[in-house]
Protein backbone atom coordinates (compact mmCIF):
# COMPACT_ATOMS: atom_id res chain seq x y z
CA UNK A 1 0.00 0.00 0.00
CA UNK A 2 0.96 3.55 -0.71
CA UNK A 3 1.67 5.53 2.50
CA UNK A 4 -1.38 7.98 3.18
CA UNK A 5 1.52 10.40 4.49
CA UNK A 6 3.25 10.75 0.95
CA UNK A 7 0.21 10.75 -1.17
CA UNK A 8 -0.87 13.85 -2.69
CA UNK A 9 -5.04 13.28 -3.79
CA UNK A 10 -6.93 15.37 -6.64
CA UNK A 11 -10.23 15.24 -7.24
CA UNK A 12 -12.01 15.68 -10.61
CA UNK A 13 -15.10 14.79 -9.98
CA UNK A 14 -17.61 15.46 -13.70
CA UNK A 15 -21.43 14.42 -13.54
CA UNK A 16 -22.26 12.19 -16.38
CA UNK A 17 -24.75 14.93 -17.97
CA UNK A 18 -22.29 17.33 -18.06
CA UNK A 19 -19.45 17.80 -20.09
CA UNK A 20 -15.94 18.41 -18.21
CA UNK A 21 -14.76 22.05 -19.04
CA UNK A 22 -12.40 24.96 -17.72
CA UNK A 23 -9.25 25.06 -17.39
CA UNK A 24 -7.21 25.23 -13.85
CA UNK A 25 -3.54 26.49 -14.18
CA UNK A 26 -0.90 24.37 -12.77
CA UNK A 27 1.96 25.21 -10.47
CA UNK A 28 5.29 23.37 -10.64
CA UNK A 29 7.64 23.19 -7.73
CA UNK A 30 10.86 24.82 -10.03
CA UNK A 31 14.83 23.68 -9.15
CA UNK A 32 13.35 20.96 -6.16
CA UNK A 33 16.41 19.73 -4.11
CA UNK A 34 17.73 16.78 -4.05
CA UNK A 35 17.64 15.78 -0.33
CA UNK A 36 15.23 13.42 1.28
CA UNK A 37 14.16 16.27 3.47
CA UNK A 38 13.29 18.53 0.69
CA UNK A 39 11.08 15.57 -0.84
CA UNK A 40 9.63 14.81 1.74
CA UNK A 41 8.16 18.25 2.20
CA UNK A 42 7.26 18.40 -0.91
CA UNK A 43 5.10 15.66 -0.78
CA UNK A 44 3.51 17.62 2.50
CA UNK A 45 3.16 20.49 0.50
CA UNK A 46 1.11 18.22 -1.77
CA UNK A 47 -0.92 16.62 0.06
CA UNK A 48 -2.28 19.42 2.44
CA UNK A 49 -5.24 20.29 -0.78
CA UNK A 50 -4.53 23.91 -0.69
CA UNK A 51 -5.79 25.55 -3.96
CA UNK A 52 -1.99 26.64 -4.73
CA UNK A 53 -0.86 23.36 -5.13
CA UNK A 54 -4.09 21.82 -7.62
CA UNK A 55 -2.72 20.40 -10.67
CA UNK A 56 -5.79 19.17 -11.94
CA UNK A 57 -5.86 20.70 -15.44
CA UNK A 58 -9.09 20.05 -17.79
CA UNK A 59 -7.94 20.07 -21.19
CA UNK A 60 -10.55 18.11 -23.09
CA UNK A 61 -14.15 17.49 -23.86
CA UNK A 62 -15.55 13.72 -23.28
CA UNK A 63 -19.11 13.15 -24.50
CA UNK A 64 -21.04 10.25 -23.78
CA UNK A 65 -23.05 8.65 -26.44
CA UNK A 66 -24.81 6.29 -24.85
CA UNK A 67 -25.28 4.63 -21.14
CA UNK A 68 -21.88 2.96 -20.07
CA UNK A 69 -21.17 -0.31 -20.99
CA UNK A 70 -21.44 -2.03 -17.68
CA UNK A 71 -24.32 -2.40 -15.54
CA UNK A 72 -22.36 -0.72 -12.35
CA UNK A 73 -22.11 2.99 -11.86
CA UNK A 74 -18.99 4.32 -12.77
CA UNK A 75 -16.88 4.37 -10.46
CA UNK A 76 -16.09 7.79 -8.56
CA UNK A 77 -13.37 9.07 -10.67
CA UNK A 78 -10.48 9.62 -7.95
CA UNK A 79 -7.26 9.33 -9.04
CA UNK A 80 -4.05 10.44 -7.14
CA UNK A 81 -0.65 12.24 -8.12
CA UNK A 82 1.44 10.19 -5.57
CA UNK A 83 4.66 12.30 -6.07
CA UNK A 84 6.13 14.07 -8.54
CA UNK A 85 9.63 15.80 -8.79
CA UNK A 86 11.28 18.05 -12.11
CA UNK A 87 14.27 19.50 -13.07
CA UNK A 88 16.12 16.55 -14.08
CA UNK A 89 18.50 16.06 -17.40
CA UNK A 90 17.57 12.67 -17.92
CA UNK A 91 15.21 10.45 -15.97
CA UNK A 92 15.54 6.28 -16.89
CA UNK A 93 12.62 3.75 -14.53
CA UNK A 94 12.97 0.11 -13.65
CA UNK A 95 9.78 -0.49 -13.14
CA UNK A 96 10.49 -4.58 -12.37
CA UNK A 97 12.51 -3.12 -9.30
CA UNK A 98 10.25 -0.61 -8.37
CA UNK A 99 12.90 2.53 -8.90
CA UNK A 100 13.58 5.16 -11.10
CA UNK A 101 17.16 7.03 -11.28
CA UNK A 102 17.26 10.72 -12.38
CA UNK A 103 20.35 12.87 -13.84
CA UNK A 104 20.52 17.00 -12.19
CA UNK A 105 23.40 18.51 -14.46
CA UNK A 106 23.52 21.53 -12.35
CA UNK A 107 24.98 19.91 -9.43
CA UNK A 108 26.07 16.95 -11.68
CA UNK A 109 24.44 14.31 -9.28
CA UNK A 110 22.35 11.16 -9.79
CA UNK A 111 19.73 10.20 -7.83
CA UNK A 112 17.87 7.47 -7.14
CA UNK A 113 14.23 6.98 -5.89
CA UNK A 114 11.16 4.68 -4.38
CA UNK A 115 8.39 4.37 -7.20
CA UNK A 116 6.25 3.81 -4.92
CA UNK A 117 6.67 6.25 -2.16
CA UNK A 118 8.96 9.30 -3.92
CA UNK A 119 11.90 9.06 -1.19
CA UNK A 120 15.37 9.22 -2.25
CA UNK A 121 16.72 5.86 -1.81
CA UNK A 122 20.67 6.91 -2.47
CA UNK A 123 22.50 9.81 -4.30
CA UNK A 124 25.74 10.62 -5.77
CA UNK A 125 27.62 13.82 -6.83
CA UNK A 126 30.52 14.11 -9.05
CA UNK A 127 31.02 11.01 -10.47
CA UNK A 128 29.58 11.77 -13.66
CA UNK A 129 27.29 11.85 -16.22
CA UNK A 130 24.05 9.13 -15.76
CA UNK A 131 24.30 6.98 -18.74
CA UNK A 132 21.84 4.71 -18.42
CA UNK A 133 20.34 1.96 -16.04
CA UNK A 134 19.06 -1.47 -16.24
CA UNK A 135 17.80 -3.76 -13.21
CA UNK A 136 21.24 -4.85 -12.28
CA UNK A 137 23.20 -1.41 -12.27
CA UNK A 138 23.41 2.26 -12.63
CA UNK A 139 25.89 3.61 -14.70
CA UNK A 140 27.84 6.88 -15.13
CA UNK A 141 30.29 8.46 -16.99
CA UNK A 142 33.31 10.12 -15.28
CA UNK A 143 35.87 10.42 -17.95
CA UNK A 144 35.50 9.23 -21.79
CA UNK A 145 37.32 6.68 -21.18
CA UNK A 146 35.40 5.11 -18.31
CA UNK A 147 32.65 3.90 -17.32
CA UNK A 148 31.63 3.29 -13.47
CA UNK A 149 28.35 0.58 -12.48
CA UNK A 150 26.68 1.32 -9.06
CA UNK A 151 24.20 -0.99 -7.34
CA UNK A 152 20.45 0.25 -8.51
CA UNK A 153 19.72 -0.76 -4.13
CA UNK A 154 22.50 0.68 -2.04
CA UNK A 155 24.22 3.51 -4.80
CA UNK A 156 27.62 1.64 -4.05
CA UNK A 157 30.26 1.65 -6.42
CA UNK A 158 30.72 -2.28 -7.87
CA UNK A 159 32.91 -1.91 -10.87
CA UNK A 160 34.23 0.11 -13.19
CA UNK A 161 35.66 -0.54 -16.46
CA UNK A 162 38.34 1.40 -18.23
CA UNK A 163 37.71 1.79 -22.21
CA UNK A 164 39.58 1.33 -25.50
CA UNK A 165 38.78 4.68 -26.76
CA UNK A 166 35.39 6.78 -26.26
CA UNK A 167 32.48 5.87 -26.47
CA UNK A 168 29.54 7.57 -29.29
CA UNK A 169 26.31 7.94 -26.89
CA UNK A 170 23.70 9.05 -29.17
CA UNK A 171 21.00 11.17 -26.68
CA UNK A 172 17.20 9.27 -26.40
CA UNK A 173 14.58 11.64 -26.02
CA UNK A 174 14.19 11.34 -22.29
CA UNK A 175 17.79 12.70 -21.94
CA UNK A 176 19.62 9.38 -21.61
CA UNK A 177 21.36 6.92 -23.76
CA UNK A 178 19.43 3.95 -25.04
CA UNK A 179 21.21 0.65 -23.02
CA UNK A 180 21.27 -2.84 -24.59
CA UNK A 181 21.89 -5.14 -21.67
CA UNK A 182 21.25 -8.57 -19.93
CA UNK A 183 22.44 -9.92 -17.52
CA UNK A 184 25.74 -10.82 -18.35
CA UNK A 185 27.14 -7.98 -20.46
CA UNK A 186 25.80 -4.31 -21.83
CA UNK A 187 26.78 -2.88 -25.06
CA UNK A 188 28.26 0.56 -25.74
CA UNK A 189 27.94 2.28 -29.16
CA UNK A 190 31.90 2.88 -30.04
CA UNK A 191 33.14 4.50 -33.71
CA UNK A 192 33.77 2.31 -36.95
CA UNK A 193 29.98 0.81 -36.91
CA UNK A 194 31.18 -0.94 -33.41
CA UNK A 195 30.02 -1.95 -30.35
CA UNK A 196 31.98 -1.79 -26.47
CA UNK A 197 30.45 -5.04 -24.80
CA UNK A 198 31.33 -4.63 -21.37
CA UNK A 199 31.18 -7.66 -19.27
CA UNK A 200 29.16 -7.27 -15.80
CA UNK A 201 31.45 -9.74 -13.73
CA UNK A 202 34.62 -7.89 -14.31
CA UNK A 203 34.20 -4.91 -17.08
CA UNK A 204 35.88 -6.56 -19.63
CA UNK A 205 35.55 -5.02 -22.76
CA UNK A 206 35.31 -6.62 -26.00
CA UNK A 207 34.49 -5.78 -29.78
CA UNK A 208 31.08 -6.52 -31.57
CA UNK A 209 30.55 -5.60 -34.72
CA UNK A 210 27.45 -3.71 -35.78
CA UNK A 211 25.31 -0.76 -35.43
CA UNK A 212 22.09 -1.97 -34.57
CA UNK A 213 21.15 -3.39 -31.44
CA UNK A 214 17.92 -4.57 -29.46
CA UNK A 215 17.30 -6.84 -26.41
CA UNK A 216 14.76 -9.88 -26.55
CA UNK A 217 14.36 -11.94 -23.61
CA UNK A 218 17.77 -12.47 -22.13
CA UNK A 219 19.36 -11.66 -25.53
CA UNK A 220 21.18 -8.81 -27.11
CA UNK A 221 20.51 -9.07 -30.87
CA UNK A 222 23.57 -7.59 -32.91
CA UNK A 223 22.37 -6.31 -36.67
CA UNK A 224 19.19 -8.44 -36.57
CA UNK A 225 21.16 -11.67 -36.50
CA UNK A 226 23.40 -12.46 -34.41
CA UNK A 227 22.25 -12.97 -30.89
CA UNK A 228 24.76 -13.08 -27.49
CA UNK A 229 24.25 -13.97 -23.85
CA UNK A 230 27.76 -13.09 -23.71
CA UNK A 231 30.65 -11.41 -25.52
CA UNK A 232 33.09 -14.30 -26.44
CA UNK A 233 30.32 -14.74 -29.42
CA UNK A 234 27.04 -15.47 -30.58
CA UNK A 235 24.94 -18.30 -29.52
CA UNK A 236 23.12 -18.08 -33.23
CA UNK A 237 23.54 -16.61 -35.96
CA UNK A 238 20.73 -16.14 -38.90
CA UNK A 239 22.31 -13.49 -41.24
CA UNK A 240 21.59 -9.68 -41.03
CA UNK A 241 18.16 -8.57 -41.03
CA UNK A 242 16.91 -5.10 -41.33
CA UNK A 243 14.40 -6.26 -38.74
CA UNK A 244 13.51 -9.19 -36.93
CA UNK A 245 9.81 -9.68 -36.14
CA UNK A 246 9.16 -11.06 -33.05
CA UNK A 247 6.71 -11.73 -30.14
CA UNK A 248 6.66 -14.15 -27.06
CA UNK A 249 10.49 -15.02 -27.39
CA UNK A 250 9.87 -16.12 -31.15
CA UNK A 251 11.09 -14.76 -34.12
CA UNK A 252 9.90 -14.88 -37.31
CA UNK A 253 12.19 -14.98 -40.61
CA UNK A 254 11.66 -15.56 -44.13
CA UNK A 255 14.35 -18.22 -44.95
CA UNK A 256 13.48 -18.47 -48.89
CA UNK A 257 11.20 -15.54 -49.80
CA UNK A 258 10.78 -16.46 -53.13
CA UNK A 259 8.46 -19.27 -52.37
CA UNK A 260 7.15 -17.70 -49.22
CA UNK A 261 8.52 -19.87 -46.60
CA UNK A 262 9.71 -18.35 -43.11
CA UNK A 263 10.92 -20.34 -40.12
CA UNK A 264 9.86 -19.47 -36.44
CA UNK A 265 13.49 -19.02 -34.52
CA UNK A 266 13.79 -19.45 -30.46
CA UNK A 267 15.41 -16.16 -29.01
CA UNK A 268 17.30 -18.12 -26.17
CA UNK A 269 18.40 -20.98 -28.61
CA UNK A 270 18.70 -20.28 -31.65
CA UNK A 271 16.45 -23.15 -32.86
CA UNK A 272 14.53 -23.60 -35.52
CA UNK A 273 10.57 -24.03 -34.18
CA UNK A 274 9.06 -24.71 -37.32
CA UNK A 275 8.71 -23.88 -40.97
CA UNK A 276 5.46 -22.73 -42.73
CA UNK A 277 4.71 -21.08 -46.17
CA UNK A 278 3.03 -17.74 -46.24
CA UNK A 279 2.76 -15.11 -49.50
CA UNK A 280 5.06 -12.13 -49.42
CA UNK A 281 8.00 -11.28 -46.97
CA UNK A 282 7.49 -10.86 -43.37
CA UNK A 283 6.90 -6.64 -42.35
CA UNK A 284 5.52 -6.87 -38.85
CA UNK A 285 4.55 -9.58 -36.24
CA UNK A 286 2.24 -9.05 -33.14
CA UNK A 287 0.82 -11.23 -30.87
CA UNK A 288 -2.38 -11.81 -29.93
CA UNK A 289 -3.21 -10.09 -26.32
CA UNK A 290 -6.72 -12.54 -26.29
CA UNK A 291 -7.62 -15.53 -23.69
CA UNK A 292 -8.91 -17.65 -26.50
CA UNK A 293 -6.68 -16.95 -29.05
CA UNK A 294 -3.30 -16.57 -27.09
CA UNK A 295 -1.23 -18.71 -29.66
CA UNK A 296 -2.01 -16.36 -32.77
CA UNK A 297 0.85 -14.50 -34.04
CA UNK A 298 -0.64 -11.66 -37.00
CA UNK A 299 1.65 -11.12 -39.58
CA UNK A 300 1.97 -8.60 -42.20
CA UNK A 301 3.87 -9.40 -45.46
CA UNK A 302 4.62 -7.69 -48.45
CA UNK A 303 5.00 -9.59 -52.11
CA UNK A 304 7.11 -6.97 -53.80
CA UNK A 305 6.87 -8.13 -57.05
CA UNK A 306 3.07 -7.59 -57.39
CA UNK A 307 2.84 -4.99 -54.82
CA UNK A 308 0.30 -6.54 -52.74
CA UNK A 309 -0.38 -6.84 -48.62
CA UNK A 310 -0.90 -9.78 -46.74
CA UNK A 311 -2.67 -10.13 -43.12
CA UNK A 312 -1.97 -13.51 -41.81
CA UNK A 313 -2.95 -15.00 -38.76
CA UNK A 314 -0.78 -18.02 -38.17
CA UNK A 315 -0.41 -20.55 -35.22
CA UNK A 316 2.46 -19.55 -33.20
CA UNK A 317 3.81 -22.57 -31.54
CA UNK A 318 2.91 -25.02 -34.67
CA UNK A 319 2.88 -22.87 -37.95
CA UNK A 320 -0.51 -23.63 -38.72
CA UNK A 321 -1.58 -20.75 -41.20
CA UNK A 322 -5.28 -20.30 -39.54
CA UNK A 323 -6.43 -17.52 -42.53
CA UNK A 324 -4.96 -14.97 -45.04
CA UNK A 325 -6.38 -11.97 -46.01
CA UNK A 326 -5.23 -9.86 -49.54
CA UNK A 327 -4.91 -6.07 -49.54
CA UNK A 328 -4.49 -5.84 -45.97
CA UNK A 329 -1.87 -3.25 -44.39
CA UNK A 330 -0.42 -3.11 -40.56
CA UNK A 331 -1.75 -0.13 -38.54
CA UNK A 332 2.12 0.10 -37.25
CA UNK A 333 1.70 3.11 -35.46
CA UNK A 334 -0.87 3.30 -32.69
CA UNK A 335 -1.41 7.28 -32.52
CA UNK A 336 -0.71 8.03 -36.56
CA UNK A 337 -3.05 7.25 -39.19
CA UNK A 338 -1.93 6.06 -42.34
CA UNK A 339 -2.92 8.81 -44.67
CA UNK A 340 -4.32 8.09 -48.16
CA UNK A 341 -4.69 4.60 -47.81
CA UNK A 342 -7.26 2.74 -50.12
CA UNK A 343 -6.55 -0.76 -48.51
CA UNK A 344 -8.28 -2.39 -45.48
CA UNK A 345 -5.67 -1.70 -42.12
CA UNK A 346 -5.72 -4.06 -39.21
CA UNK A 347 -6.08 -1.47 -36.22
CA UNK A 348 -5.52 -4.05 -33.32
CA UNK A 349 -7.11 -6.87 -31.46
CA UNK A 350 -9.22 -6.92 -28.22
CA UNK A 351 -11.54 -8.65 -26.27
CA UNK A 352 -11.54 -11.70 -28.64
CA UNK A 353 -12.13 -9.38 -31.87
CA UNK A 354 -9.66 -7.96 -34.68
CA UNK A 355 -10.58 -4.62 -35.73
CA UNK A 356 -10.44 -3.56 -39.64
CA UNK A 357 -10.58 -0.18 -40.95
CA UNK A 358 -10.88 1.66 -44.47
CA UNK A 359 -9.56 5.34 -43.38
CA UNK A 360 -10.50 6.21 -46.97
CA UNK A 361 -13.80 5.27 -46.70
CA UNK A 362 -15.18 5.14 -42.85
CA UNK A 363 -15.65 1.87 -42.12
CA UNK A 364 -14.92 -0.25 -39.56
CA UNK A 365 -15.32 -3.99 -38.79
CA UNK A 366 -14.80 -6.46 -36.34
CA UNK A 367 -13.73 -10.03 -37.00
CA UNK A 368 -13.69 -13.15 -34.71
CA UNK A 369 -9.74 -13.95 -33.93
CA UNK A 370 -10.06 -17.53 -34.41
CA UNK A 371 -11.95 -17.64 -37.74
CA UNK A 372 -11.68 -14.37 -39.07
CA UNK A 373 -15.91 -14.52 -39.49
CA UNK A 374 -17.60 -10.77 -39.46
CA UNK A 375 -19.20 -9.79 -36.06
CA UNK A 376 -20.35 -6.51 -36.52
CA UNK A 377 -19.43 -3.52 -39.51
CA UNK A 378 -19.71 0.52 -39.02
CA UNK A 379 -19.90 3.08 -41.38
CA UNK A 380 -19.80 5.70 -39.39
CA UNK A 381 -16.41 5.82 -38.01
CA UNK A 382 -12.80 4.69 -39.02
CA UNK A 383 -11.10 3.06 -35.80
CA UNK A 384 -7.45 3.37 -37.42
CA UNK A 385 -5.77 2.18 -33.98
CA UNK A 386 -6.72 -0.31 -31.22
CA UNK A 387 -5.11 0.38 -27.71
CA UNK A 388 -6.82 -2.30 -25.77
CA UNK A 389 -9.89 -3.89 -24.18
CA UNK A 390 -11.53 -4.53 -20.53
CA UNK A 391 -14.75 -6.47 -20.35
CA UNK A 392 -16.61 -5.65 -23.24
CA UNK A 393 -14.98 -2.24 -24.10
CA UNK A 394 -12.78 -1.64 -26.73
CA UNK A 395 -10.54 1.41 -26.92
CA UNK A 396 -9.22 2.63 -29.40
CA UNK A 397 -8.54 5.89 -31.64
CA UNK A 398 -10.62 7.36 -34.46
CA UNK A 399 -8.86 8.78 -37.60
CA UNK A 400 -9.69 12.39 -36.28
CA UNK A 401 -7.35 11.70 -33.30
CA UNK A 402 -10.36 10.81 -31.05
CA UNK A 403 -10.40 8.66 -28.47
CA UNK A 404 -13.11 6.61 -28.63
CA UNK A 405 -15.12 3.61 -26.24
CA UNK A 406 -16.56 1.03 -28.54
CA UNK A 407 -19.19 -1.36 -27.03
CA UNK A 408 -17.61 -4.63 -28.19
CA UNK A 409 -20.76 -6.54 -29.13
CA UNK A 410 -22.62 -4.16 -31.12
CA UNK A 411 -19.75 -1.17 -32.29
CA UNK A 412 -21.61 1.26 -30.62
CA UNK A 413 -19.54 4.15 -30.00
CA UNK A 414 -19.71 4.75 -25.54
CA UNK A 415 -17.84 7.57 -25.50
CA UNK A 416 -15.03 9.70 -27.13
CA UNK A 417 -12.73 11.85 -25.91
CA UNK A 418 -11.53 15.08 -28.35
CA UNK A 419 -8.79 17.59 -27.25
CA UNK A 420 -9.77 21.23 -27.69
CA UNK A 421 -6.37 22.08 -29.12
CA UNK A 422 -6.13 20.99 -32.69
CA UNK A 423 -2.36 21.50 -32.70
CA UNK A 424 -2.02 18.54 -31.00
CA UNK A 425 -0.47 15.51 -32.13
CA UNK A 426 -1.49 12.13 -30.04
CA UNK A 427 2.60 11.26 -28.44
CA UNK A 428 1.79 7.90 -26.30
CA UNK A 429 -1.29 5.67 -25.25
CA UNK A 430 -1.43 2.77 -22.92
CA UNK A 431 -4.22 0.87 -20.86
CA UNK A 432 -4.45 0.20 -17.77
CA UNK A 433 -7.42 -1.88 -16.49
CA UNK A 434 -10.09 0.68 -16.85
CA UNK A 435 -8.02 3.96 -16.47
CA UNK A 436 -6.16 5.14 -20.49
CA UNK A 437 -2.95 7.43 -19.89
CA UNK A 438 -3.02 9.37 -22.87
CA UNK A 439 0.33 11.91 -23.68
CA UNK A 440 0.17 14.35 -26.07
CA UNK A 441 2.28 16.62 -27.34
CA UNK A 442 2.33 20.27 -29.39
CA UNK A 443 2.90 20.31 -32.95
CA UNK A 444 5.82 23.07 -31.82
CA UNK A 445 7.41 20.46 -29.16
CA UNK A 446 7.83 22.53 -26.71
CA UNK A 447 4.90 21.41 -24.74
CA UNK A 448 3.45 17.67 -23.58
CA UNK A 449 0.73 17.08 -21.00
CA UNK A 450 -0.16 13.44 -19.32
CA UNK A 451 -4.08 12.93 -19.79
CA UNK A 452 -5.58 10.45 -17.27
CA UNK A 453 -9.27 9.15 -18.27
CA UNK A 454 -12.16 6.99 -17.09
CA UNK A 455 -11.89 4.33 -19.80
CA UNK A 456 -15.41 3.12 -19.15
CA UNK A 457 -16.93 6.89 -19.56
CA UNK A 458 -14.63 8.81 -21.14
CA UNK A 459 -14.27 11.62 -18.46
CA UNK A 460 -11.23 13.08 -17.82
CA UNK A 461 -10.02 12.25 -14.03
CA UNK A 462 -7.29 14.98 -14.53
CA UNK A 463 -3.93 15.90 -16.57
CA UNK A 464 -0.59 17.38 -15.51
CA UNK A 465 2.05 18.72 -17.48
CA UNK A 466 4.94 16.44 -19.34
CA UNK A 467 5.43 13.20 -20.21
CA UNK A 468 6.89 11.18 -22.85
CA UNK A 469 7.10 7.63 -21.92
CA UNK A 470 4.43 5.53 -19.64
CA UNK A 471 4.83 2.24 -17.43
CA UNK A 472 3.01 0.42 -14.98
CA UNK A 473 4.34 -0.90 -11.83
CA UNK A 474 3.51 -2.65 -8.24
CA UNK A 475 -0.20 -3.11 -8.32
CA UNK A 476 -1.69 0.12 -8.96
CA UNK A 477 0.91 2.36 -9.93
CA UNK A 478 1.85 3.87 -13.17
CA UNK A 479 4.55 6.16 -14.16
CA UNK A 480 5.03 8.82 -16.25
CA UNK A 481 8.47 10.46 -17.20
CA UNK A 482 10.55 12.38 -19.71
CA UNK A 483 13.51 14.03 -19.93
CA UNK A 484 13.16 16.25 -16.88
CA UNK A 485 10.16 15.30 -14.79
CA UNK A 486 8.51 12.29 -13.47
CA UNK A 487 4.99 11.72 -12.35
CA UNK A 488 3.56 9.02 -10.39
CA UNK A 489 0.05 7.94 -10.35
CA UNK A 490 -2.07 5.97 -8.31
CA UNK A 491 -5.54 4.29 -9.69
CA UNK A 492 -8.75 3.90 -8.55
Amino acid sequence: MISSKLTATFILVCLLSMACSGETSQSADEGASATIDAQNTRIAELSDGSPDNDITETVAVATTLSPSASATPTPEPITRVVWREEGFSGVYPIAEIGMVVAYRADTDAVLAYSLETGDIVWSIEGKGRLMGADSDYVYTLPFDQRIDAYSFNTGELQWFSTLPESVSLPVQQDGLTEVYSNENLILFPARSNRFLAVSKADGQVNYLNGRQAEVMENVIVVEGGRGYQESEGPIWDIGEHNKLPNCNGTIFINSDADVGTIQAVEVETGNVLWTSQVPGDILEASCSDSAIADSVVYLSTLNFENAIYYFVAINGQTGEVFYTSENVNHAGSKTTPLRGQTNETFAGEATGLSIFTQIGFGLTEARNVLDNSIVWERSDYSLFSVIGGFENIIVGVQTDLSLTGIDSESGDILWEFSYDDEDTLLSELKLVDDVLVSIRVYHNFTRRETSIIDARTGNLYFSYSGGSRIETFGEMGIVTWDRSTISVVSTP
